[in-house]
């Protein structure tokens, strides 16, 4: 093999780690229902689609560096992507923490299943509207508003530059404080719901004690939670897809 070869070939290993990286922890790109192969070869394929726009930004540095300056380019260039993959999955985090608090609000926690996320299982209600998300975000297209964030951000961090915990750390507790707010503005109307519903079945209750009110009342509370989901899910999507444009903008 000869030496530019063998240079091209590290350079082309040194972009797949920061789209690797990026891939392992992105939202729908890391999913358990995508087996690593495909995931493994999707980030061989763009790799091989950006490598000729950013050999010329790789490869010097792999031509200068040593073996050590290779082993640093590979940590730094696979942290540098996870951070960006965590990054835009932020949102992916408090949204099923606001749709299992949902869930709970009204009385549909009890029954499971899958999430399309893992192989673990979820509120029924959760697991939906997940997979909802998961879906929105590709039809809108944000995968490949993420690859060109990570082609951006070769600009905006060079390989070989030193790799910051403390900015990492900065950036995803920022993403996690706004993605809560969000997450909150999408529940909120389920926890008034809920307060209001259990209120009036507590006022019944003492006016009407002998009723057995839980059992009239849990199928009420659920039609009604069905009912407000209906109306405010276009409102609760939408607020999810302004927000995640954001989030992928500012990466």
């Amino acid at each position: 093999m000869t030496p530019a070869l063998q240079n091209a070939l590290i350079s082309y290993f040194v972009i797949f780690c920061r789209i690797g990286g990026c891939f392992m922890l992105a939202p729908g790109l890391s999913s358990a229902r995508i087996t690593p192969r495909i995931r493994l070869f999707a980030a061989l394929s763009l790799s091989a689609a950006l490598a000729p726009s950013l050999m010329q930004i790789v490869q010097p540095l792999v031509v200068e560096g040593g073996q050590d300056r290779f082993i640093g380019l590979i940590a730094t260039e696979t942290l540098t992507g996870a951070a960006l993959g965590l990054t835009a999955r932020a949102l992916f985090f408090t949204f099923e923490m606001a749709a299992a608090a949902i869930s709970q609000a009204i009385g549909l926690s009890s029954s499971f299943a899958p999430r399309i996320d893992d192989n673990e299982q979820a509120a029924t209600l959760t697991a939906f509207l997940t997979l909802g998300a998961t879906t929105l975000f590709f039809v809108a297209g944000f995968h490949v508003e993420l690859t060109r964030a990570i082609f951006d951000s070769y600009s905006a961090v060079a390989p070989g530059s030193a790799f910051s915990a403390g900015a990492l750390l900065s950036r995803m507790t920022v993403a996690l404080r706004d993605s809560s707010l969000v997450a909150l503005r999408i529940a909120a109307p389920f926890f008034v719901l809920s307060l209001l519903t259990h209120l009036a079945i507590g006022l019944v209750n003492r006016a009407a004690p002998q009723v057995a009110i839980y059992f009239v009342a849990a199928p009420l509370v659920m039609a009604i939670g069905l009912g407000a989901l209906y109306l405010l899910a276009p409102t609760m999507l939408s607020l999810f897809l302004d927000f995640q444009a954001f989030l992928i903008e500012r990466l």
